[in-house]
């Protein structure tokens, strides 16, 4: 079962396929919704601390939307960007039809772009060295 699993896995690494004008349209809905769900949370967390409410009260508000913030920023936004900058390569590529690419390689090589995409996109953490 898992040789059949590992196969199958392989098969669908094997091959490339996008419509990329569903993908876009797709891509810039979501885009739009997160961003908006964003700006909601941002705006009330804004509205907590102009009314003033006790830091008590205010405190898990906070922290929620600083790890709102913190996933959108670094996960959510990278993520939907890298979608769309390799979506914009297979149109450039291939045109606005749906595509398929069947050369293993190729396939491969296709497959990765959004990886390396996303992970240029995020900001990276770094760690600063203070020697005497």
């Amino acid at each position: 079962m898992t040789e059949e699993l590992s196969n199958a896995t392989a098969s669908a690494e094997a091959v490339f396929t996008m419509d990329p004008e569903a993908t876009m349209v797709n891509l810039i809905d979501l885009l739009v919704k997160s961003h908006r769900a964003y700006a909601n949370m941002m705006t009330q967390i804004q509205q907590v601390d102009v009314e003033g409410a006790p830091p008590v009260d205010a405190a898990p508000v906070t922290a929620a939307a600083e790890r709102f913030h913190r996933q959108y920023v670094t996960e959510a936004l990278p993520s939907l960007i890298a979608s769309l900058q390799l979506t914009a390569e297979v149109v450039r590529s291939f045109g606005f039809g749906p595509c398929r690419v069947d050369d293993p390689v190729e396939a491969a090589i296709w497959n990765n772009k959004w990886f390396v995409y996303a992970n240029q996109l995020r900001p990276q953490a770094f760690s600063v060295t203070v020697t005497d």
